[in-house]
């Protein structure tokens, strides 16, 4: 979970999510599809929406099923955070205008995927360590 946190970090520091914006935006200039764009992003966030919700349920019918256990449970929680925060940062670069008015509207679903699930992982990772802890005083 912390190799992930930092690369995330790396990733904002070398701001790479807005590069791969402005290199797609290139690329469909470069091929006179710019104007186009709207018609071919449907499709494209269409399926990453589709994409994502069906992994997402998918993990956590699996989750339900196999684990047990209030540690493993907010091991649980803290990955499907952050497969929230992939999620958004995938939406972020694929939706060149699309989303960009619900990511960024007044909603600020951007914020609430990145800062919300940041927050979700920050409270399973206490309660993991509340556990631990309560475990390990139990034992003492």
């Amino acid at each position: 979970m912390a190799l992930y946190f930092v690369v995330l970090i790396v990733l904002r520091l070398l701001n790479l999510e807005e590069g791969i914006r402005e290199s797609m935006r290139e690329l469909l200039e470069a091929q006179e599809l710019l104007a186009e764009r709207r018609s071919l992003q449907g499709p494209v966030v269409a399926v990453s929406l589709i994409l994502f919700a069906s992994c997402a349920m998918l993990a956590a019918y699996w989750t339900s099923q196999r684990v047990s256990g209030r540690r493993n449970i907010a091991v649980a929680v803290a990955i499907g955070a952050c497969g929230v925060m992939l999620a958004t940062m995938v939406m972020r670069t694929v939706s060149l205008h699309a989303l960009d008015r619900l990511l960024n509207g007044p909603l600020k679903l951007n914020w609430v995927g990145d800062i919300g699930s940041s927050l979700v992982v920050l409270g399973a990772a206490l309660f993991y360590v509340s556990v631990v802890r309560g475990s390990l005083k139990q034992r003492g």
